[in-house]
């Protein structure tokens, strides 16, 4: 390789090292997840009229010392493990129910879980989309099964026959419940609440087959009608399902999102494999499925309006504030005068604008009597608060994270439910509670710009308010990460919290700290709000700042899933540019093509910034995302060098092996219906390797530019064919978990129509390929060649298999 490549490819590793570097240890929650315990044991149930029978199992988890083995007395609950996972995994939220409701000293209508749970044999489904397919079908008949060893038995403890299961899906196991319901072997009503753990539905982690594409393009944009969806985000812990993509669209009227570091008392992230350990949410979780029970009807649950209601009662923060007028109580002028001498317990609502607080750690906060009051010439005329405290960290005693134990009790109050009281009158039914109680006022709002962010804001906390609110507006983009810094160390730590699309997440500043959040349906103007509450009686001073570093890893996270697409679009636009260019002897094809290449990403970064303007759904994987795609070009640009040095290696020493005789494509072709084309697809690819060896032999021993123009050539599409692997590798891996197990390929019509792009591609490489490359219909090629490269720049990134879909379509 030349110098000059050289550099290229350590710029290009130094790139890469940053951004993975900023992905997995920068702007990442704090992990405080605690381990789950079980004493587990599983009885095989039989499915017998499935056809899928003999490829998946199915399970009733028993917690030993609760659970009777031979007898089911709750609610039936189907778990379904995601991608790669294991039917054990029920075993934390299983036995975590079963405590709870044995735990409860009213049960009432209440009844415990019975779980059970499938064995997928660990299949890949988040890369296969005929897997979930398969998965789905096999639990629509193994729900009619679970449902058949209901009808005794509740005959027999005299309640309504159960007509429905309850079911938790992690990861991909979310997306095969929410399939289930449009196949053609679903009962009707037989799901009517489907509870999900880092499950992505509204966006794949990343699509690499047409039937992923379709799973999202077509089911999970369609409605679940009268069926309650609860969606569990892990937070930046989870660098497998991002929060963007466990968002639950707004259109879903019966969706739940709920993220794990919002939820009262759990307060911290949890990646992908320990939200279903994790013992803070496990509990909440179990909590909220056993009240949601109510076995008086045949869906064994509440109606659908209460169980969304317990669901928030359990795992969302209170922020609904009541009084109650038809509770109201009159005070005397004595009994005001002696109030008014107990300064603690009256507080004068002088100011007439602003939020009100009231903060405390007593434990009993229902001992508290909270009376807004009106002067009147009587006296008092007062009105009860009824509900509105929250549970949140609590930030003394030298904690240093909100998921710490201990915690305190906030009530807040938007101007417009007191403007019409004078007075709060606070009451303890205990005689001497033991704790502290704080009334005040929110200071106004602070207005930043994104320009004081990328300077550095101050935050002035003025410590004779209980709080201090900050209102930025203008950031709005997830792709963006900031600081919150206390220079000062010296003093106690506040508590922020930062409130962005429907997430409250709670900091405790004790030096500093990561501020980060999702993609979801918010309204921009409302931007980010930090609210920060001083832990005594001076005044703080904070730094807000952009973290430029912390940001490239965003971009990778959301941004991610578009690579293998822009891979394949500099892999095209490499081979148009070796079919344009005559070449010269023992150039080196890399360094011409870089200095090419550096126009055409300025000029693709153009059209996408116009498309972007005209058409904003060609990129929808985030609002505004274009101004990103330059980057994103160049990374996949320099992934691209680095594999073409690697696939360089292999070829100089592929060239002291016997050639692979070219009778072999036929054979391989002749493979097209008894092999998927994925494993047609890679076997040509390591052929193609072969005869890229054998070019280069014969280039190096004749030196002539012929020679090494026709190896340019070859290597070109040797790039376009690695460049494809990511499609097709993971088919190939998944055809062999299959025959490991049992299961044959079969092909039909769909498959064929479905494939017919890459089988057309791998034909008319058969045909073009060994071909001159001096020939003039080169040029008509790499003509050709543009034209592909602007349809995937435009349509390909976001539609990555628009053309399978065409051909599928073709259908009757």
């Amino acid at each position: 390789m030349t110098p000059r490549l050289w550099i290229l490819v350590l710029i290009t590793f130094l790139g890469c090292y940053m951004l993975l570097d900023s992905f997995f240890h920068h702007q990442r929650d704090v992990p405080g997840c605690q381990m789950s315990y079980s004493r587990p044991s599983f009885i095989p149930i039989p499915v017998p009229h499935s056809r899928f029978t003999n490829k998946y199992s199915l399970y009733l988890y028993r917690e030993g010392g609760i659970d009777p083995d031979n007898q089911l007395l709750g609610v039936p609950t189907l778990f379904i493990p995601g991608h790669a996972g294991s039917y054990k995994q029920a075993r934390s939220i299983a036995a975590e129910s079963a405590y709870y409701y044995q735990s409860l000293s009213a049960k009432e209508f209440r009844y415990g879980l019975d779980v059970f749970t499938v064995d997928l044999n660990e299949e890949l489904s988040a890369i296969a989309g005929d897997l979930v397919y398969d998965q789905a079908e096999y639990l629509n008949d193994a729900i009619k099964q679970i449902l058949a060893y209901y009808q005794d038995i509740a005959e027999y403890q005299g309640r309504p026959i159960p007509a429905s299961v309850i079911v938790i899906g992690h990861s991909m196991g979310g997306v095969v419940a929410r399939i289930m319901q449009h196949l053609p072997n679903y009962v009707p009503g037989s799901i009517n609440t489907i509870f999900t753990l880092a499950t992505p539905h509204s966006m794949a982690p990343i699509v690499l087959d047409s039937s992923t594409d379709m799973i999202y393009r077509r089911h999970l944009s369609q409605p679940l009608n009268d069926t309650m969806v609860v969606s569990v985000a892990g937070g930046t812990q989870d660098i497998t399902v991002n929060t963007d993509a466990a968002i639950l669209p707004p259109s879903m009227s019966t969706g739940l999102t709920v993220f794990a570091t919002a939820v009262p008392g759990v307060w911290t992230g949890c990646d992908h494999m320990a939200i279903m350990w994790c013992n803070q949410l496990v509990k909440k979780v179990a909590a909220a499925l056993v009240d949601s029970t109510d076995i008086r009807s045949t869906s064994q649950t509440a109606p659908l309006d209460e169980r969304r209601r317990i669901f928030e009662q359990h795992l969302i923060p209170m922020t609904f504030v009541a009084l109650d007028p038809a509770n109201a109580i009159h005070i005397n002028h004595n009994e005001q005068q002696r109030l008014v001498d107990q300064q603690q317990l009256v507080y004068n609502l002088n100011q007439k604008h602003g939020r009100l607080g009231i903060l405390s750690n007593l434990q009993d906060v229902d001992s508290l009597h909270v009376n807004f009051c009106k002067s009147e010439a009587a006296g008092l005329q007062c009105s009860r608060l009824t509900s509105g405290f929250q549970k949140i960290p609590s930030f003394g005693n030298g904690k240093t994270h909100p998921f710490e134990s201990g915690t305190v009790w906030l009530l807040e109050m938007d101007h417009a439910l007191w403007h019409d009281f004078d007075l709060v009158v606070v009451e303890s039914t205990r005689q001497a509670p033991h704790g502290f109680l704080r009334i005040g006022m929110y200071k106004n709002t602070h207005l930043l710009s994104l320009y004081d962010m990328a300077m550095g804001a101050v935050l002035n906390v003025d410590a004779r308010f209980l709080a201090t609110d900050y209102h930025l507006p203008s950031i709005n983009s997830p792709l963006l990460a900031f600081k919150v810094v206390m220079h000062n160390t010296s003093k106690p730590a506040p508590l922020v919290r930062q409130v962005f699309g429907g997430e409250s997440k709670f900091h405790i500043v004790k030096k500093n700290a990561d501020i980060h959040f999702h993609r979801g349906p918010y309204n921009k103007k409302d931007g980010l709000l930090l609210t920060v509450w001083p832990n005594n009686d001076d005044d703080l001073i904070l730094h807000l700042q952009l973290d430029w570093y912390g940001s490239l890893g965003k971009c990778v996270l959301r941004l991610g899933p578009a690579i293998p697409m822009c891979l394949f679009i500099v892999s095209l636009s490499f081979l148009a540019h070796q079919l344009s260019a005559s070449g010269a002897s023992g150039a080196s094809p890399l360094t011409e093509w870089m200095v090419c290449e550096t126009y055409s990403l300025v000029g693709l970064y153009g059209v996408v910034i116009v498309a972007g303007q005209v058409w904003p759904d060609a990129f929808g994987l985030m609002d505004g995302s274009f101004l990103w795609w330059l980057p994103l070009f160049m990374l996949s640009a320099g992934v691209f060098l680095i594999l073409a040095v690697i696939v360089s290696f292999f070829i100089s020493i592929l060239q002291w092996l016997p050639s692979v005789p070219t009778s072999l494509w036929v054979l391989l072709f002749s493979c097209l219906g008894f092999l998927p084309v994925s494993v047609v697809a890679v076997l040509v690819y390591f052929n193609w390797l072969f005869l890229c060896a054998s070019s280069y032999r014969s280039a190096k021993a004749s030196n002539a530019s012929r020679d090494w123009v026709r190896y340019r050539g070859l290597f070109a599409i040797a790039m376009v064919l690695t460049a494809g692997l990511p499609y097709h590798l993971p088919g190939t891996v998944v055809y062999i978990r299959d025959l490991m197990v049992g299961w044959k390929f079969s092909v039909s019509l769909a498959t064929l129509l479905n494939d017919a792009p890459t089988i057309v591609s791998l034909v008319l490489l058969f045909i073009i390929g060994p071909c001159d490359g001096m020939r003039k219909s080169n040029h008509w090629m790499a003509r050709t060649t543009y034209v592909f490269i602007l349809y995937y720049t435009l349509v390909g990134i976001h539609h990555p298999f628009s053309l399978h879909q065409f051909f599928i379509a073709l259908l009757p």
